[in-house]
């Protein structure tokens, strides 16, 4: 049951949304959702997209792009990151209890120097707000031995942003094109050849050419046809 998700909420109220989510199944995910509407306008369903923030590969990407280091925190908990530790990712290690008052309790932005493993950094650490804005759900940093490193993560947080919108709608449109080449078009096909049947005109048929339901359903209705144009001829 998805309905607890805020992005299907919203869509089943009528309005699109993009967030950030903490979930049961995935912990972490950036989260869409759209209203699915009938003919006549009302919401009969909900279509939601997802990407979980745990790929490694998501953070990688931005790490050989810029060279930083890169962490999302669930909560005060290293989720994903390409800092490493013994040869392996630091997953699950917790951040720093200073920098987790700041940023988790007081919920504000955190620059400055701290210790990772044994290593001096210049970080970034900016909070992850919930939907309402009223409880931070983790912390998204940038680690580097430079400066100015809060506007290359702004930048670097755009970037993911953009490029997440981007996928979801691209699948959006893909989604819109398939519906409406396999299902709307083949159905209304069938409503104008039952139309013409009703009228008396029995020189129509289904133009269907799948191997789905649909197409199951095509050949049935062009069986029926041909029964009708059989018992014609007879009669």
């Amino acid at each position: 049951n998805l309905a607890g998700q805020q992005n299907v909420k919203n869509a089943i109220q009528g309005t699109s949304s993009f967030e950030i989510e903490v979930g049961t199944t995935v912990k972490y995910a950036v989260k869409a959702g759209i209203p699915i509407k009938d003919e006549a306008g009302q919401i009969i369903g909900a279509f939601t997209l997802g990407y979980q923030l745990d790929h490694p590969e998501f953070l990688d990407a931005l790490k050989e792009s810029t060279g930083d280091e890169y962490t999302i925190f669930f909560g005060d908990e290293r989720l994903n990151t390409t800092i490493m530790d013994k040869g392996e990712r630091a997953l699950g290690t917790k951040l720093d209890p200073k920098i987790a008052d700041i940023v988790i309790k007081q919920k504000k932005e955190y620059t400055g120097k701290t210790k990772i493993f044994g290593e001096t950094y210049d970080v970034a650490y900016k909070p992850i707000f919930s939907n309402d804005g009223s409880t931070i759900t983790g912390v998204v940093s940038s680690a580097k031995l430079m400066k100015s490193i809060l506007r290359r993560l702004n930048n670097s947080i755009i970037a993911i942003i953009a490029i997440s919108i981007i996928l979801i709608v691209s699948s959006l449109y893909l989604v819109s094109r398939f519906i409406k080449k396999n299902i709307k078009l083949p159905l209304e096909n069938m409503v104008e050849v039952s139309s013409r049947l009703s009228k008396g005109d029995i020189e129509v048929d289904v133009k269907v050419n799948s191997e789905d339901e649909m197409g199951k359903l095509a050949s049935a209705f062009n069986k029926m046809i041909d029964t009708i144009k059989e018992q014609a001829k007879t009669s």
